[in-house]
């Protein structure tokens, strides 16, 4: 009831496998479903932005903004921001996965790291920092939305999904939306600004005409503009699971259960890290190891050169997508 329910076509890079594709069905969307883990990036990434975007995009510039964002429990410092309003923390630091990952990352010849996000480069083994208090998550609803409902010119529609833009000679006046069950146009005095997401923003777009218009004239949607990069170019990263039964009883989960995690690079030129590896306080999802009795090492693959696409399979919103990764 928290998530759209996406699924991949069959990978055939994998085995034909079908795979999660988590979208937060809820306010605050995937801040409300994700892991929590506050990782800023490394300044390899900021710089080619930087290349393609201009230098708003740099690294001094996105620094800059994730410093006003965040509340560190570590304090402010040169990268760190201590008055923000999204909470961050380090947790788990002693639990013995945590310390046996960032062991096993030195013996490899990987520097450990005290803070992941305290210096330009996130290369190094570490704890990750997460946007939580008191135990709890905090989303992006919480930090931003929450404490703007009291304005007057801001209205919450929940359970209201969009279908499409209201698209009128050109120009987008609107959206259309199914409020409490019934088709609703709703009126912008201004502008629009879709930000549903990487699967469900170019779903909205071709719902609404903007797309490949042989893909959308064979569903029956009235073409407003041929886009064809619209649904292409989807980026993902791909992690996996490796389990290990503990020898020993396993320690009281702390956090969110991520203990550890490594930045590497798999070539010396590379000029950031492209592998993240995550430990983990248990196993799920095994067949043969319960939760507690186990711990996980995720090594995840984060600069992924394949490119996939979002599809639609109908003209009807509520139908599924077909949502291509093309992993591997």
């Amino acid at each position: 009831d928290t998530d759209w329910g996406n699924t991949t076509v069959p990978m055939a890079h994998l085995a034909n496998r079908v795979i999660p594709v988590p979208v937060g069905k809820i306010i605050g969307g995937g801040s409300s479903i994700n892991a929590m883990m506050w990782l800023r990036g490394d300044k390899a990434d900021f710089d080619e932005w930087e290349a393609l975007a201009g230098p708003n995009w740099g690294f001094r510039s996105i620094a800059e903004r994730f410093k006003k964002l965040e509340r560190y429990a570590g304090g402010e410092g040169p990268y760190r921001g201590g008055s923000g309003p999204i909470p961050t923390q380090t947790t788990a630091l002693s639990h013995p996965v945590t310390r046996a990952m960032i062991e096993a990352s030195k013996e490899q010849g990987i520097p450990e790291k005290s803070n992941i996000n305290g210096s330009e480069s996130m290369l190094g083994a570490s704890q990750t920092d997460h946007n939580i208090e008191n135990g709890r998550r905090v989303s992006a609803a919480h930090s931003f939305l929450l404490p703007a409902l009291s304005r007057s010119n801001l209205t919450l529609l929940s359970g209201t999904p969009v279908w499409r833009l209201d698209i009128a000679n050109g120009k987008c006046r609107g959206v259309v939306a199914n409020v409490g069950g019934q088709e609703r146009r709703i009126a912008a005095a201004k502008e629009v600004v879709l930000c549903a997401g990487a699967i469900h923003s170019p779903k909205i777009l071709m719902l609404s005409g903007l797309g490949p218009a042989d893909q959308l004239r064979k569903l029956g949607i009235p073409v407003v503009a041929d886009r064809p990069a619209i649904g292409e170019n989807l980026q993902d990263h791909v992690l996996t699971r490796i389990y290990f039964r503990s020898k020993t009883k396993m320690p009281a989960f702390e956090g969110t259960g991520v203990s550890g995690t490594t930045y590497l690079k798999t070539r010396a030129s590379l000029p950031g890290p492209d592998i993240q590896i995550l430990g983990r306080q248990n196993v799920f999802g095994s067949p043969d190891i319960k939760f507690d009795e186990g711990y996980a090492v995720m090594p995840g693959l984060m600069k992924a050169k394949s490119r996939g696409s979002v599809r639609l399979t109908a003209a009807d919103p509520t139908a599924r997508l077909l949502v291509d990764p093309n992993y591997l």
